[in-house]
């Protein structure tokens, strides 16, 4: 399949900043930790635009009859489940075998919390992205014929409008629909996936910008003129995601893509650690927990606490190591 390095620079991008997300969360100690923790919660944004764009540039033309539907959606659904099965299954094992080097951090000895996690309705934090992935992968075939016409387009976009309006105007209900974010979610992240879709087929510098410029004038305008929204806290606004989250998110999506044009990204290592990144995304994320778990738990031994450039940077090379070696692991055994 095509490579297209800007997708590429921006999921790339956005497996970094989940380890700077993730490790702030320890160390939610001061304002700056704070502040670049909250602000930096756009990545979901980034993970729906990446998945959608390179889906209907490989198969937009695709998946047209109901047996090439169903093998895809068996293929897909492998993919997405059996990495995340597999971290699951080791960190509960490597938390068992190590207590004294794994916190078992967002796990519990439960087994419906176990089996939430398995079934991806509750559980383990990890699991938010293969449900998310599972989600799109189940509406990109309704998606696409929506997009085929007129009339259902404009009914959808309609629908999908009015409901993340809802969830944008009504925040203490929609504190309450935080139990249920899981299924809700979709419909909002499907404007992204519409915007996706659509710059498959018309990519250009240029159309980064203007969207770019639009959604941060939109988010700012939603900051001014609606005092509920007035505490920014991004954390909140994604459980189901609202119109805030979605136009900042959308801004800083644009802004990394007309980023990634810059002469500085196009070096030929850098341009092969992005493609490496990009590639292994999906393995970095669960790894990530893993070496962030024993982090963590070790940081207190070893004079890590409320260090936190330190604690990243341990994250960052332990993992991609630990995703290399696995890498040369499975091709040494095909």
């Amino acid at each position: 399949m095509k490579r297209f390095f800007q997708i590429d620079f921006l999921r790339a991008l956005a497996i970094f900043l989940v380890f700077v997300i993730h490790v702030l969360a320890f160390n939610l100690n001061n304002k700056v930790n704070y502040f670049f923790w909250n602000y930096l919660n756009f990545v979901v944004i980034a993970f729906v635009f990446c998945s959608v764009y390179v889906l209907e540039a490989g198969y937009g033309k695709k998946l047209n009859t109901l047996r090439e539907l169903t093998a895809w959606w068996q293929k897909r659904l492998l993919r997405l489940m059996i990495p995340f099965y597999i971290y699951l299954f080791f960190h509960y094992l490597l938390w068992f075998l190590f207590p004294n080097f794994f916190a078992g951090s967002g796990l519990q000895k439960s087994f419906s919390f176990i089996l939430a996690s398995i079934f991806l309705y509750g559980g383990v934090d990890a699991n938010w992205l293969p449900l998310l992935f599972v989600e799109l992968a189940l509406v990109y075939p309704l998606l696409k014929i929506v997009k085929k016409n007129k009339k259902l387009l404009i009914i959808y976009l309609i629908f999908s409008l009015a409901v993340t309006g809802f969830y944008t105007f009504n925040s203490v209900i929609n504190h309450s629909l935080y139990k249920y974010y899981r299924i809700l979610m979709i419909v909002p992240y499907s404007l992204i996936a519409f915007l996706a879709m659509e710059l498959v087929l018309r990519d250009s510098f240029k159309k980064y910008l203007i969207i770019g410029f639009l959604s941060l004038l939109s988010f700012l305008i939603l900051s001014v003129f609606w005092p509920v929204l007035g505490r920014i806290k991004m954390f909140d606004q994604k459980y189901p995601p609202n119109f805030y989250y979605l136009f900042y998110g959308t801004f800083l999506t644009m802004f990394f893509i007309w980023l990634s044009y810059l002469k500085i990204f196009q070096t030929k290592v850098i341009k092969k650690f992005i493609l490496f990144s990009s590639t292994q995304a999906y393995n970095l994320f669960f790894a990530s927990y893993l070496v962030n778990d024993v982090v963590q738990k070790q940081r207190a031994f070893y004079f890590l606490k409320n260090r936190v450039w330190e604690q990243l940077f341990l994250v960052i090379v332990f993992t991609y190591l630990l995703v290399y070696f696995l890498k040369r692991l499975k091709s040494n055994f095909h």
